[in-house]
Order: structure tokens, then sequence, then C-alpha cells
């Protein structure tokens, strides 16, 4: 047996990866149906009927939620450095793990709201913000970092070897030589990754915050709206979009000829 197919038969299955992804990103999702569980639970809580429940009663029980996507950011800050050190298999099984027990645990929190907020709340986002930064890490961030190593491997060596030999410390070599290779190299990368996320709707409207609206949700907003005189927005935000677009195209072109230009 070739050390090549010794290597891919050592590799997990590629589509149970895929499906396994899948489905813990649903599992993580169902947080953002919090709204169709709100009534329900707050009836829990206050012993009211759902149709009877005042704004008074809904609103100390959202605050859970607001938990939630609190635990979730701050997980999220620190969430790429543990996942760099102890790899995505362990930070998505023990994401799975807090927040399953999150929601286990609020199973056994009424009538206290604080049970909640600190299970489902601070258990379950922590739990959530662990298994997003996997997803994360894999989406945009290998790009960049792919990227990063072809422009050091292919430009970096020999110029950083030549640096050093005319007495150049190791600061000097990243200040000098290193680090602009890098933002030339990386700059239409970053541009190409910016144009993504701000036209990116499925994001946004899973994780933006409902005031003030990303571009993509708040032009389907008022496309949708009932009200006709509104919709004319919707086409004035997509040509805003079209020429945010159209400037990101022009800045990636010119870092492209700027870094380019630098090679030769």
């Amino acid at each position: 047996m070739s050390s090549s197919s010794a290597i891919n038969s050592s590799l997990p299955n590629r589509w149970i990866l895929a499906i396994a992804a899948f489905c813990m990103q649903l599992a993580l999702g169902s947080v953002y149906a919090w709204s169709v569980f709100l009534k329900p639970v707050a009836s829990l809580y206050y012993h009211v009927p759902s149709a009877q429940l005042a704004a008074a009663q809904l609103k100390p029980t959202n605050i859970t939620f607001s938990v939630v996507l609190v635990a979730l950011g701050i997980t999220a800050g620190f969430g790429g450095y543990l996942n760099n050190r102890f790899g995505p298999r362990v930070i998505a099984t023990a994401g799975g793990i807090l927040y399953g027990l999150g929601v286990i645990l609020a199973a056994f929190a009424a009538p206290n709201l604080i049970v909640l907020y600190l299970t489902y709340g601070i258990i379950g986002g922590i739990g959530i913000g662990l298994g997003y930064i996997v997803a994360l890490a894999w989406k945009e961030l290998p790009f960049l970092a792919l990227l990063a190593f072809s422009v050091l491997a292919t430009r970096g060596p020999a110029l950083e070897e030549t640096a050093r030999s005319l007495g150049a410390g190791p600061w000097a070599v990243f200040r000098r030589v290193t680090w602009p290779l890098l933002w030339r190299g990386l700059l239409p990368g970053i541009v190409s990754v910016f144009a993504f996320v701000a036209g990116s709707y499925e994001a946004a409207v899973l994780l933006a915050p409902s005031d003030p609206l990303p571009l993509p949700l708040l032009t389907y907003e008022r496309y949708t709206d009932p009200d006709l005189g509104r919709r004319a927005d919707a086409y004035v935000l997509v040509l805003l979009g079209l020429g945010l677009a159209a400037v990101a195209v022009a800045l990636h072109e010119w870092a492209r000829a700027r870094a380019e230009s630098f090679d030769s």
C-alpha cells in the first residue's frame, strides 16, 4: 500500500464529516427559534395562559436570549485559541455537550428565572459559541491562512535569508521583509472575504442584531414591506450594494496589480 493511500485510509470519510457538521449546526441554530418558545416558557414560569401574557412578563423571560448571545460572543472571542490548541473535534464535542447540558438542566429551572439564565443562557450559550467557532474557523480563516502560507512560501524564504545575511535581526526581518510581503499578498484576499461577508444573507439572518439591520436583511425587509412606498428603498439599497461591490472589485484589482508589480 502506498503512503498516499495509507494517509487517505486513515482520514475520516468527508461525507460523514459534512453530515455531522450539518447536524451540529442545525442543533445549535435552534436557539434562534427562541421567539417561538418565548410565550410557552413565560406561561410556564408565570402560570398565565399564553394569550394573557403581558409585556412585563415576557421581558424578563426574553432576557434569556440576550444572555445566550452574550455568552456566545464572549466564548467565540477566545474560542479560536482553544480551537487551535485542542483541535476542532474536541471543541465541537465540548460545544455539543455543553449546549445539550444547558437545555437539559433548563428543564428543571422553573419557576426560577435566574436558574434559566444560568443553565440555558450561560451553559448553553458557551456551548453554542464553541460550536460556532469551529464552523467559522473552517470557513474564511483557512482561505486567508492558506493564502498567507502560499505568499510566504513562494516569495519569503529567499528575501528573508538575504536580509539575515546582511545582518538584520528577527524583528527587522519581519518588519522590513515578511510583513510587507504578507499585506501585499493578503490584501486581495481580504477584499474578497469582505465582499463575501458584506453580502452574506444566511449569516446575517442567523447572527446579526435586529437593530440596525445589515444591508442584505434591510434590503429584503424593504422589498417585502406591505407599504408599497417603502419598497422603492429596496432598489436604492440594491444599487448601494452594487456600488460597494464595484468598489471592492476595483480595490481588489488595484491590490492585485500592486502585488504583481512588487514581484517584478
